[in-house]
């Protein structure tokens, strides 16, 4: 359907002209004659507050308005919204309004006394709540008082009752303003409620009284298009910024104007999203009916595992209640097939958020991804989120998730899974092999980087290698021109292994052999005249095949061979389009 933007006043009204255009002719026709009742309707955010301003403000500028608004916290508060009105119109002669709003403390108090001294509920479903003694009948002299008061003053002119988030408005007082509409018409009273369409929890006279009223109009508003979008914009910041930021704002905003004003205010002061934004963002969903917010939060800490089964365990929540919520975001254009309408909706949730819950809840994910044998990589980003140091399988995670991360040249990633691995290992064995990877990472990223791995003193060639000395110390020590210490740690590593350590794997010998071999051929091949070195390295490697090939040349290189150059550089080509790049084929 074409919308037409139109020209907004004051108020900032942006495509509401048609809406209007809808009060002002409810209002209008029955002016004169039986009065108007409307139910303006619409998603959380969309301007039905503001809508309702100009209704009292622009089409009815010579009527009596009185205000009032509903608030989940007072939703059990009997006479609430009646006690607003009344005490919002000194018009009232003074004795009916006392008379009143002595009606409406009586029912308070009895209502409050009832709280405190009923029973603890019972685990079954309680009956429907009894009205208290005041309110078991609307045909007491305090309403009927009030609404002779009111037909006198509809004489005089038309009177406006405004009341905003209608479906949060306490019974009694509907009964009550059903009470008046009935025994006033005809008359000039007009009626307008606001409410959250998608509310479950609201008041059923709203849905069940109400829409057997003959004046009855249901007007339902709509997210802001593009172009609404620009128009609000446009009349915060300049014509070209609005233009160019309209895409980006439709999508953070999902077309809201609590969020559009809202992102529009950041803009001005700091040029992209900030407070404004993450406050706009935190109490949209918290008008919103519980487990709204929380799903939208679990939805924010999961990202792209936010399947519904898994919200629900997250929050111990039944599926029913989870897809009731889903359901509710996904209308309000908050969610898109199950994720967040744009990553800055799910970061102002979750800066939103205490730290300690972010936190617990990342550990509950990474443990319930773990259970379910989720891949490494997606558990891994969770328990770096949670930042706790107690989990004992999270290690092996970590190397896992790096390993998943070098193979598709994700390097920083890598190297942050490394670095959190290292911070939890338990045990010397452990903590060099991590310390090994993440030196290799590390290399790949910036060589420099591996220097405050390397230690002062390496050990002697004819002293086993210490277990907590990773076994990639040789390879760094060549690269950075520490020929001599590097050719010792060789020598180490080829040496008996402590006592009680694992066998060497023969690739871990592989690598540093070839690099000194490329490096440095001329110190390679006088060690191998000699000692432990010449023992293992009297045959080209074989532990891996990519490096089976390398090893062979690297014979050529060290002691003179019969192939011919140009099918060494061939076999050398195909080597390198055939193997990743990894911290052994590098070497090869």
């Amino acid at each position: 359907m074409t919308r037409t933007v139109g020209r907004h006043g004051a108020d900032g009204l942006v495509e509401r002209d048609a809406e209007l255009a809808a009060l002002r002719s409810a209002y209008e026709e029955e002016a004169d004659t039986r009065g108007s009742l409307v139910v303006l309707g619409g998603a959380v955010g969309t301007g039905k507050t503001a809508l309702l301003r100009a209704w009292t403000e622009r089409v009815a500028p010579d009527a009596l308005v009185l205000t009032a608004t509903a608030c989940r916290a007072e939703r059990e508060l009997p006479l609430g919204i009646l006690e607003q009105l009344v005490r919002g119109c000194p018009e009232l002669p003074t004795a009916t309004a006392e008379r009143t709003l002595a009606w409406c403390d009586e029912a308070a108090c009895a209502t409050a006394t009832a709280t405190l001294t009923a029973p603890a509920p019972a685990p079954a479903p309680a009956p429907a709540p009894t009205l208290p003694a005041p309110l078991r009948s609307t045909n007491t002299p305090a309403l009927r008082g009030l609404c002779e008061a009111l037909r006198a003053l509809v004489a005089e002119r038309p009177v406006l009752i405004a009341v905003d988030d209608a479906h949060h408005a306490d019974a009694a007082s509907l009964q009550c303003l059903l009470y008046m509409v009935r025994r006033l018409r005809p008359a000039r009273l007009h009626l307008l409620f606001t409410e959250y369409i998608h509310q479950t929890a609201g008041n059923a006279l709203l849905h069940s009284e109400f829409p057997h009223e003959p004046a009855l109009r249901r007007i339902r508003l709509e997210p802001l298009s593009k172009a609404g979008v620009e128009a609000v914009l446009a009349r915060r910041l300049d014509e070209e910024t609005a233009r160019n930021l309209t895409p980006l704002v439709h999508g953070m905003s999902a077309g809201h104007p609590l969020l559009v004003h809202a992102l529009a205010e950041d803009h001005r002061s700091a040029g992209r999203a900030g407070e404004a934004y993450g406050r706009a963002v935190l109490g949209f969903l918290h008008r919103h009916e519980a487990p709204a917010t929380e799903v939208a939060r679990a939805v924010a800490v999961l990202g792209a595992q936010a399947a519904p089964a898994l919200v629900g365990r997250l929050l111990d929540v039944d599926a029913a209640s989870v897809a009731r919520a889903v359901h509710r975001l996904t209308v309000a254009d908050v969610l898109h097939e199950g994720r967040l309408c744009h990553p800055a909706f799910g970061a102002a949730i979750l800066d939103g958020m205490p730290t300690e819950e972010r936190r617990r809840l990342h550990g509950r994910v990474a443990a319930l991804l773990h259970e379910a044998g989720a891949p490494a990589d997606d558990v891994a980003a969770h328990l770096v989120a949670a930042d706790r140091t107690d989990t004992p399988w999270a290690v092996p995670v970590f190397e896992e998730a790096a390993q998943l991360a070098l193979d598709d040249d994700r390097v920083e990633t890598a190297v942050d899974y490394l670095r959190a691995a290292y911070r939890r290992c338990r045990g010397v064995a452990q903590r060099a092999a991590v310390m090994g990877a993440l030196a290799d990472a590390e290399w790949r990223l910036d060589p420099a980087k591996v220097l405050h791995h390397l230690p002062d003193r390496p050990p002697a060639p004819d002293a086993p290698l210490p277990p907590h000395i990773p076994v990639t110390l040789p390879t760094h020590l060549l690269w950075h021109g520490r020929v001599d210490e590097g050719l010792d740690a060789i020598c180490a590593l080829a040496g008996p292994n402590p006592a009680g350590a694992p066998p060497m794997n023969a690739a871990d010998l592989d690598t540093p052999w070839l690099w000194g071999a490329y490096l440095y051929p001329g110190h390679v091949k006088d060690r191998l005249g000699s000692g432990v070195l010449a023992a293992q390295r009297s045959a080209p490697p074989a532990a891996t095949p990519e490096l089976q090939g390398a090893g062979t040349l690297m014979q050529d290189l060290l002691h003179g061979g019969e192939s011919d150059p140009v099918d060494a550089v061939d076999a050398a080509e195909r080597a390198l389009d055939r193997y990743r790049l990894g911290p052994r084929t590098v070497a090869a």
